[in-house]
């Protein structure tokens, strides 16, 4: 900061303007506009801030869970298997998402605490896939 001052000081003599008037006039007014626009351009990080962390949604209170890929066979079972570990009744949509978007879902089932729920299918060719699961009345508590 010191060194953005002294510039700012050697730059406002150039002009020719004598030292005294600089100094009386000129320093005091420039430190004041430095001021305002460095609280401006920290009033805009600090809004920019608190949007972007307002946005985020920490992962245990998210209710949307994806699976890593798992990569299959033709002629293999691929299932999702959901476990609610919340400690009350939770609606879960279970979804088989395949590596060209195709989208096989089981609509929301109600699972009680330590109930568990399969969606499975039969691949016909190599793919990938991966399970999606929802909680729709609550943070995602399952696993």
């Amino acid at each position: 900061m010191a060194s953005v001052v002294l510039s700012i000081l050697l730059a406002g003599n150039v002009g020719g303007a004598p030292q005294d008037t600089l100094l009386a006039e000129g320093v005091p007014q420039r430190l004041e506009q430095i001021q305002r626009g460095i609280d401006a351009v920290q009033n805009d990080v600090n809004g920019m801030a608190a949007h972007v962390l307002n946005a985020l949604i920490p992962s245990d209170q998210s209710q949307a869970r994806f699976t890593p890929p798992v990569a299959v066979y033709s002629n293999t079972i691929v299932s999702c298997l959901v476990l609610n570990v919340a400690p009350s009744r939770r609606a879960i949509e279970i979804k088989l998402v395949r590596s060209d978007g195709t989208v096989y879902n089981q609509n929301f089932v109600g699972l009680d605490p330590g109930e568990t729920i399969t969606l499975g299918l039969l691949t016909s060719g190599d793919s990938t896939w991966w399970c999606h699961f929802y909680v729709g009345d609550g943070f995602r508590q399952t696993r």
